[in-house]
C-alpha cells in the first residue's frame, strides 16, 4: 500500500461519515491519475474489430457452399454490423460508419439468401 493509499484508508477510518467523502474524492483522483493513461489504451477498437469480422466473412463467402457454411458467414456479418454500432456518436468517422453498417446489412442478407437457397433440397433448386 503507498503512502497515499494508507493516509486515505486511514482517514475512512478515523473520522468515519466525513472522512469518507473527502477520503472518497481524494481516491477518486488517485484513481483517475491511475487509470486515465491505461483507460485510454484498453478502450476497444470497435472499429477495428468490426473490419476485421468483416474481412472474415468476405473471405469465408468466397468458398461458401452449404446452408451452415453461409449461416458462419451470416454471423460474421452481423457480428460486424454489432462492432460498428458500438461505436461512439463521438466519434469524428461516426456518418461514414452508418454508411458501413448499411453496406454489411446488405452482404449479411445476401449471406441469408444463400444460406436458404443452399438448404433446399435439389430438386426444388432445379426447377
Amino acid at each position: 500500500m503507498s503512502q497515499r493509499q494508507h493516509g486515505i484508508a486511514t482517514g475512512l477510518i478515523l473520522v468515519g461519515g466525513l472522512a469518507l467523502f473527502v477520503g472518497f474524492s481524494k481516491g477518486l483522483d488517485t484513481l483517475a491519475e491511475q487509470r486515465e493513461p491505461s483507460e485510454k489504451t484498453e478502450q476497444p477498437d470497435f472499429y477495428q474489430q468490426a473490419l476485421n469480422y468483416g474481412w472474415q466473412a468476405a473471405v469465408a463467402a468466397q468458398t461458401a457452399k452449404t446452408s451452415q457454411e453461409w449461416a458462419i458467414v451470416s454471423s460474421l456479418w452481423s457480428q460486424a454490423i454489432g462492432k460498428l454500432q458500438s461505436v461512439p456518436k463521438n466519434n469524428p468517422n461516426y456518418a461514414a460508419l452508418q454508411q458501413k453498417i448499411s453496406e454489411y446489412r446488405i452482404y449479411r442478407e445476401y449471406a441469408q439468401l444463400q444460406q436458404q437457397s443452399s438448404s433446399l433440397p435439389d430438386a426444388e433448386t432445379k426447377r
